[in-house]
């Protein structure tokens, strides 16, 4: 137990250190702006600036490793940056104080907020937990983990050709690259998590000032129950919804004041990191460029925000585009050629998700409802929310209808809902306004109601605790024996790459064991897509599966059983291949060369 208290301990200590570190480099960042109309409300202002400065270490972390340097010395050097940066700008806010009567009414608000607060905050325990666990999930085991372990290994942005997408714009990889570097392969998960975390902070706060506290409060509840798994994991989907729903804001705030370019060019530098993290963020990118194309001055303004939008993310279009042709690769094949996938890998790849496509969440629906409501009519910023949510929900529908590719737009659903659903229950009882309206005119109504707020989550959270903390818990892993124990019965293949781990053998393809490329000896080879398809292997006899294998150079094969049964049944199987390693039914064969080593 004191083990792993001090490994979690070690771990958010880390993050504590980054987190302040992006807030000194975002909040210069807004500051050096010289914007005139920051928000009032100074929470969504910091966690705004955490999100810039995460976006803008990601920018740094690009330019240092492709210059080669993405070593210790160069990330504590970024981070001692972001901490000057952050005790400037803590002086500089002792010095003047609150700006504005505004700010300081501001600074009060917490007091009546707080109660509302803490049925997120009660959510998200289990899921700081579940953070710290070993990397067991599917997609960063198979490309996000296993890339940024080779950009932390050779401290530069080669292209690793062997892994899924090596072509995909990857800034959210460099920073698991340094977390890697800093703290190990756990540290990423928190550093995602961080950035789900921020999202629920801006999704309470935008939800806060359309519909009062309860609305934040079933707004911020809802992101965090929509993303719950992905605290735990290494991907990068929360990190481009922070990345997306921060530029929104930006954006807002400049449609409140046009003059004020500077969150323009915020708002673009935010989509921009986006973008640079995903594909499927370009999706998003129409909704802006025709929002800006409808105000007076576009041409100025669409030049100003298209240049800061390609800072954080032109590299990796330009450099696709100059090595393959194609800017987007894999997904611009049919437009300008394929490359290292086919035009079947493509329908492969639309087919599965077809098979993966889903609805979101119900409670995510109300916000249809949205444009029923006067206040939300009326209210040009939620016009704004609506429309953008709409749009996405569309983008979405037609090209992945998959709801993982939904999340750049589950904040602003779950604060339209949110507001719907409050709204509904004001109009249906009258009595809510009260107590839980953000303009209640009785102070002694608002504390009732952040009292019986505060018993329910309490009792809430003790059983939601009760039943998820310890379970939780004992997947946390302070010592190598811990952590082994722990794959061993979360990772497909985890005890054959433990196995052949220190085993001689040379250039190696797998076949089903894709799911575990970050626990196997590298590089291994083979995928479902790209040069080295399982689909080219499926058929041969044993002999020809051999002669494919040696006219490519392998001299290992690792099989998956349940995804290649009876292989050894085949007819002079034990000719042309010798066992040399199992666990759990999965083995590992030496290819044995023969006359056939040279054939096509």
């Amino acid at each position: 137990m004191n083990d792993k208290l001090v490994f979690a301990a070690q771990q958010y200590t880390s993050l504590l250190v980054f987190a302040i570190a992006f807030w000194g480099l975002g909040r210069t960042a807004l500051a050096c702006c010289n914007t005139r109309a920051y928000p009032v409300d100074r929470w969504l202002l910091q966690g705004l600036a955490i999100v810039l400065g995460l976006g803008l270490a990601t920018v740094a972390l690009q330019s240092i490793a492709a210059a080669g340097l993405l070593r210790r010395s160069s990330i504590n050097l970024l981070l001692a940056l972001g901490w000057a940066l952050a005790l400037l700008q803590l002086a500089r806010s002792v010095r003047h104080g609150p700006a504005t009567a505004a700010t300081a009414a501001a600074a009060a608000q917490p007091l009546q907020v707080w109660p509302y607060a803490l049925v997120p905050l009660a959510l998200v325990v289990p899921l700081a937990v579940s953070a710290l666990h070993p990397p067991y999930r599917w997609d960063e085991l198979m490309y996000h983990l296993p890339h940024a372990r080779e950009w932390a290994a050779t401290g530069r942005l080669q292209i690793n050709e062997w892994l899924r997408y090596p072509y995909a714009p990857a800034n959210l990889g460099l920073l698991y690259a340094a977390g890697l570097i800093i703290r190990g392969d756990v540290f990423t998960h928190l550093l995602h998590a961080l950035t789900g975390a921020m999202v629920a902070l801006l999704v309470f706060r935008l939800a806060l000032h359309h519909g009062g506290r309860l609305a934040a409060c079933l707004a911020a509840s809802f992101w965090i129950l929509l993303t719950r798994d992905e605290f735990a994991a290494a991907h990068v989907d929360m990190g481009v919804s922070a990345f997306v729903f921060g530029g929104l804001i930006a954006h807002l705030q400049w449609e409140r004041h046009r003059a004020d370019r500077a969150w323009l060019v915020l708002s673009g530098l935010l989509l921009g990191c986006a973008a640079g993290s995903k594909y499927q963020a370009l999706g998003l990118l129409p909704f802006f460029f025709g929002c800006i194309a409808i105000q007076p001055h576009r041409v100025r303004n669409l030049l100003l925000w298209s240049v800061s939008l390609a800072i954080p993310c032109i590299y990796w279009y330009a450099r696709n585009f100059l090595l393959t042709g194609d800017p987007f690769n894999p997904l611009g094949g049919s437009v300008f050629g394929y490359g290292n996938w086919s035009a079947a890998d493509m329908r492969y790849q639309l087919f599965d998700l077809k098979n993966a496509a889903n609805w979101p969440e119900w409670f995510l629906w109300p916000a249809a409802l949205a444009p029923l409501s006067a206040a939300l009519r009326r209210n040009p910023a939620a016009l704004r929310l609506q429309i953008f949510a709409a749009f996405g929900f569309a983008v979405w529908l037609v090209t992945s209808h998959y709801d993982r590719y939904l999340m750049p737009v589950f904040p602003v659903l779950s604060v339209l809902s949110a507001v719907v659903m409050v709204q509904t229950l004001q109009w249906v009882t009258g009595r809510l306004p009260s107590v839980m309206s953000e303009k209640a005119s009785s102070p002694r109504a608002r504390r009732a109601g952040g009292v019986l707020v505060a018993v329910a989550v309490s009792i809430l959270s003790v059983n939601w605790w009760i039943n998820t903390v310890p379970k939780q818990w004992r997947n946390v892993a302070a010592n190598e024996a811990e952590r082994n124990q722990i794959l061993m019965g979360s990772v497909t293949s985890y005890g054959l790459g433990q196995t052949i781990q220190h085993q001689q053998l040379g250039r190696t393809y797998q076949w089903g064991l894709e799911g575990a490329i970050y626990y196997l000896p590298n590089p291994v080879y083979g995928d479902h897509f790209g040069p080295w398809r399982y689909r080219d292997m499926d058929g041969l006899s044993a002999r020809q599966l051999a002669e494919k294998l040696t006219s490519q150079h392998y001299e290992t094969l690792l099989v998956h059983r349940a995804t290649v049964p009876g292989l050894e049944a085949k007819p002079e199987f034990t000719r042309y291949f010798t066992p040399i390693a199992e666990s759990n039914g999965d083995k590992a064969y030496k290819v044995i060369p023969g006359p056939y080593a040279d054939q096509s």
